[in-house]
């Protein structure tokens, strides 16, 4: 009877006392590249990282923490094994935009409507505002988020401007069959 008494004791006080199974934690690794030395934290099971590192590099610009090679959102991003985040960085050329280039391919079908993409120099440039143009609009026609419509056969440019800027433009030449 007393040994009972003492096994219902000691179970009250497990359960009063809060005993509960240890939560998982993963352990983050974080590369910084530059000359903070690399920091390691314990996260738990599907939370978000809450304390980061605060980084600097002389003559660059942060460009995120990175995962297997994928851009790992630290606000949102919740953590569910252990990870290696490695800070990527972009070296700093100033903060006026120096050159747009277009992306995409030069030949469309008549019909087609295929959106192009601008990228920016430098890359971390914040104002991503463009405005969008045709040589020839009865060959091709643009919007102005980059959405570009076979109209017509023959050869027509497309063109993207800077609004800030007008003489920081790129031109890329589309051939319509």
């Amino acid at each position: 009877m007393k040994q009972k008494l003492i096994l219902i004791f000691i179970l009250l006080l497990m359960i009063f006392t809060g005993c509960k199974p240890k939560e998982k934690n993963y352990t983050v690794e974080f590369i910084t590249n530059c000359e903070i030395e690399n920091i390691t934290i314990k996260v738990g099971k599907g939370k978000i990282i809450e304390n980061s590192p605060e980084l600097t590099k002389e003559g660059y610009v942060f460009g995120g923490w990175y995962c297997d090679g994928e851009q790992w959102d630290i606000l949102e991003d919740k953590v569910t094994s252990n990870l290696i985040l490695e800070a990527r960085w972009i070296e700093y050329i100033g903060d006026e935009l120096q050159k747009l280039a277009i992306i995409g391919e030069g030949t469309m079908k008549l019909g087609e409507t295929r959106t192009y993409i601008v990228n920016f120099t430098p890359e971390y440039f914040k104002d991503k505002s463009v405005m969008w143009s045709t040589t020839d609009d009865s060959v091709i026609t643009v919007d102005q988020d980059g959405n570009v419509t076979a109209v017509g056969k023959g050869t027509a440019y497309i063109i993207v401007q800077s609004p800030v800027n007008l003489s920081i433009n790129a031109r890329k030449k589309i051939v319509v069959n």
